[in-house]
């Protein structure tokens, strides 16, 4: 029996269909109108909605002329992985969503309210429109489904992240805060997330347990919404440099007994899926490899019986991880591929915002991913499931903690999703692999990357150019204009970090890195240092300022131009436009802070000491307007508990008892390169700050 619901007054009806153009009124109340059975589902998803609201009907399409403000009737069809279609109601009356439930009434209802002008940027904060907008008909009529059957986030806890405080941390408001990262997954179409687990609940009892009730929370809370949920550990302690959960250690003398006694440990909590890593830098010998890999599988198995198990195909073209096993010579992570299990699902990763088809610029010692690129077509072509486990931030040294705003995330992503689809339509089969990201945090811009990354996972567009329209079009034609810009400063980016390599300099290097480069391992891609420049011969420093110095200074004046073009838009006050405003203002004094560097280290090595002091003043001035634009920015962070991201001393369980913008907040890394040039010019012999797990 339907609940009573108030008659259509002239003032509401001019509210539901003029979507509050009448009078100057204040945005209407939109009403989500669902079946009895749907009333949970959508209780939790208008929960962090304040003008959106649940009513109930037992045939909702028929009672959306019953009430006031806007109305959209809820009509699932079947259970199904996330397919609908928008309708406008009858008789002009609201609009109707239909799909699948539980995903695809949900998809279609954020579909319909971005049509009326929100945006689920960010977990912890959505852009809600003062008034609403008006659906286009083309929008109506039209089926929508996934292009792919997984799409989701790896939330990279290992890092001082926003999801390691609300996943790992039990709390009423950090699983508060988890079931937000849910909400917004699910408003962006996503169906899948993952973290990797930590070794602390290892050691404690006490922690356990409360950690297995605050996981088990989340869980039930995802699954109400059609979530699945996966955890990630790793294989050997050897290669464990982030205080992950491993599962074998070098002293076990009983492997299988000892993998079982810490899964054991954790099996009482129902994830969806299980994830082995390998670590990094560092590997068994492969017959060990294999044979342990096969006892974490089977035992894996033996816990979770309906669990999906999956291993990570990681990077390093490194000699000590070029093998040979069964007559192959191979990367140490192709190992995975000889487990006995042949259902177990590989996930091929990359790193940073290089992507499967172009320049890799060194990054991991890769001038481009052909083995990995090779490796997911494989299991295409043999129509074998596989997953591509792409990065959307780097964090330590690269991006978001110098900071920087990186929108070539948002292209790098869409490419290798486009280029994909191509290129295996070309040899004859569907590019159908799962795509789930690789998240190492949400401010400075970064939710951009997640954001319009999932959306392609669920619908590519055309462009990757489509993705900011569509991001920025709540603005009208100022959201237009600042979508070309972001579009033409990507391009910029592209061609200057990925063409030209400049990708080290924007980033920089904390004192591991040093330490890397003396025993041959490099992450990110490589720079010489400030010293090695100087010793340079005048040839060689010649060639380097015509291939980086010259450069840079040309991608600072871009930058430049950009943020100019930017800021005469004249944006509304707003989170996420002051937002890029700021990002688009840090490049440039990063990139100009850094070709002042290079400036004063030439000019030091050719003898002139005046002209190397007066750029290495200059670098000081651009530090302090960096220092600027930081603190407005982290004065207005998204994420509520912003003391914990951009603390300098936050005990947690990672390799780093701090905030992932620590390094941003202190500006560590300008100040690191500041004075490893002030010492060189001046022979001082000041402190170089480490920037790393201090």
């Amino acid at each position: 029996m339907n609940r009573p619901l108030p008659l259509v007054t002239l003032a509401s009806l001019c509210l539901a269909l003029l979507v509050g153009s009448c009078g100057g009124s204040t945005r209407p109340t939109i009403h989500l109108v669902v079946t009895p059975d749907q009333e949970p589902l959508f209780a939790r998803y208008v929960a962090s909605l304040d003008d959106v609201v649940v009513d109930v009907a037992d045939d909702p399409a028929s009672a959306l002329d019953r009430g006031g403000g806007v109305r959209i009737a809820i009509v699932p069809t079947s259970s199904g992985s996330g397919g609908y279609r928008l309708e406008r109601g009858p008789a002009s009356h609201g609009y109707v969503v239909t799909g699948d439930a539980p995903l695809g009434v949900q998809y279609g209802a954020s579909h319909l309210l971005e049509l009326l002008g929100y945006r689920f940027f960010h977990p912890f904060r959505t852009h809600v429109p003062a008034r609403l907008a008006v659906p286009s008909d083309s929008a109506f009529g039209v089926d929508h489904a996934p292009d792919r059957t997984v799409r989701g986030i790896h939330m990279h806890t290992l890092h001082p992240i926003e999801g390691l405080f609300d996943f790992w941390e039990p709390g009423d408001d950090h699983l508060a805060r988890a079931e937000q990262v849910i909400d917004w997954l699910v408003k962006n179409r996503g169906n899948y997330l993952q973290w990797p687990g930590l070794d602390d609940i290892q050691r404690d009892t006490v922690l356990r347990d409360a950690w297995a009730d605050h996981t088990r929370a989340i869980i039930t809370a995802a699954h109400a919404r059609g979530v699945r949920i996966g955890i990630g550990l790793q294989l050997f302690g050897e290669s464990n440099l982030q205080l992950a959960y491993d599962l074998v250690e070098k002293d076990d003398t009983d492997v299988a007994a000892a993998v079982d006694a810490r899964l054991a440990r954790i099996a009482d909590v129902p994830f969806d899926s299980v994830q082995l890593s390998f670590g990094e830098f560092l590997g068994a010998t492969p017959a060990v490899f294999v044979a342990n890999l096969d006892t974490a599988i089977a035992s894996i198995r033996a816990h979770w019986p309906a669990a999906d198990v999956s291993t990570v195909i990681h990077m390093g073209n490194y000699p000590n991880l070029t093998v040979t096993y069964m007559a192959e010579t191979l990367n140490y992570y192709f190992l995975s591929k000889f487990a006995a299990d042949p259902a177990v699902v590989p996930w091929v990763h990359s790193v940073m915002y290089y992507d499967l088809f172009e320049d890799a610029g060194r990054a991991y010692d890769y001038d481009e991913f052909t083995d990995h690129r090779a490796y997911l077509f494989e299991r295409l072509a043999a129509h074998e499931p596989v997953v591509y486990f792409p990065e959307t931030a780097y964090w330590i040294a690269f991006d978001d903690s110098i900071p920087t705003y990186l929108p070539l995330y948002v292209r790098s992503r869409w490419l290798d999703l486009h280029e994909s689809a191509a290129e295996a339509a070309s040899m004859g089969f569907d590019a159908d692999f799962g795509h789930v990201l690789f998240s190492t945090g949400w401010e400075w811009g970064y939710w951009q990357n997640d954001w319009a990354s999932l959306r392609a996972s669920y619908e590519l567009p055309a462009t990757y150019e489509e993705l900011f329209a569509a991001m920025f079009e709540p603005w009208g034609e100022k959201g237009a204009a600042l979508a070309e810009a972001v579009v033409a400063l990507t391009e910029t980016q592209h061609d200057a970090l990925l063409v030209d390599r400049l990708a080290p300099w924007l980033a920089s290097r904390d004192f591991t890195f040093d330490a890397g480069d003396l025993i041959g391992v490099h992450s990110q891609p490589t720079r010489p240092s400030f010293a090695t420049l100087a010793a340079m011969t005048p040839a060689e420093r010649a060639t380097f300022r015509a291939t980086v110095v010259e450069p840079l200074q040309r991608l600072a004046t871009d930058f430049a131009t950009h943020r100019d073009r930017i800021e005469a838009l004249r944006l509304p006050r707003d989170p996420f436009l002051d937002e890029i405003v700021d990002g688009a203002s840090v490049n440039v004094e990063r990139a100009a802070f850094v070709h002042a560097l290079l400036e004063a280290t030439l000019a030091h090595a050719d003898g002139d000491d005046v002209a190397a002091m007066a750029h290495l003043a200059d670098a000081g001035t651009l530090q302090a307007n960096a220092r600027g634009i930081i603190a407005r920015r982290h004065a207005h962070l998204h994420y509520p508990d912003a003391d914990a991201i951009r603390s300098t001393d936050r005990p947690n369980a990672t390799a780093y008892n701090y905030g992932y913008l620590r390094e941003a907040e202190t500006q560590c890394f300008f100040e690191r390169e500041r004075v490893q040039v002030s010492n060189l010019i001046t022979g001082a012999n000041a402190d170089v700050p480490y920037c790393a797990l201090l």
